[in-house]
């Protein structure tokens, strides 16, 4: 199953710019459409980077660097 960006800013309740700037950062991989305008579609995987992506810089104690070492150990 895969979710689209829009879904995913949803369930973590961010914009979905932040969702593109933490996917450029941490290198995550989203699937893209057989079409010229296709939507971004990420997997359970890259939903779960991202769910903890998320909490890790909510909890206000790591920076983006801190959390790319945490999230690809």
């Amino acid at each position: 199953m895969y979710y689209t960006i829009t879904e995913v800013a949803k369930l973590l309740k961010v914009q979905s710019s932040k969702i593109r700037f933490w996917q450029d950062y941490f290198k995550i991989k989203a699937k893209k459409g057989k079409k010229e305008l296709s939507t971004r579609r990420y997997g359970r995987r890259e939903v779960y980077e991202l769910v903890m992506i998320s909490r890790l810089k909510m909890s206000g104690d790591l920076t983006l660097k801190g959390i790319f070492k945490k999230i690809k150990k």
